[in-house]
Order: C-alpha cells, then sequence, then structure tokens
C-alpha cells in the first residue's frame, strides 16, 4: 500500500513500481482522510515539509477533531 501512496503523491519518489497487493481504491479512501487531516491542521497538500509538520501538531488538537 505505501507504494499505491507514493504513486498518488504530488512528489515523483518512484519513476516504477510492482504493486503485489492491496487496492488502489483503499488507497484512495485513505489518501483523501490523509488530504482532511492535513486540512484540518492547516498544512498544504503538496508542502515537501507535510509530515514533519504533521508530527509537531499538538495531539490535543487531533483528539479535538475526532
Amino acid at each position: 500500500m505505501s507504494l499505491v501512496y507514493h504513486m498518488c503523491s504530488s512528489i515523483p519518489r518512484f519513476q516504477r513500481v510492482v504493486l503485489q497487493s492491496g487496492t488502489a481504491s483503499s488507497a484512495n479512501l485513505e489518501r483523501g482522510a490523509v488530504i482532511r487531516l492535513l486540512e484540518f491542521c492547516g498544512i498544504e497538500e503538496t508542502d515537501p515539509e507535510r509530515l514533519e509538520k504533521l508530527r509537531t501538531v499538538p495531539v490535543e488538537k487531533l483528539v479535538a477533531g475526532v
């Protein structure tokens, strides 16, 4: 599934991949959840530092969004 996420990313990491398990449809559903989380935290989806920024979001903010 992680390769599907990389393929969906706006930041190219690989030229080609071989998928052996998981489905693109479940990746799209989960990607939608990630996009909503980024929006909730005020982080741009295309920001190359988005993972690092997510790590700095206070847990209280994340819990409040549930």
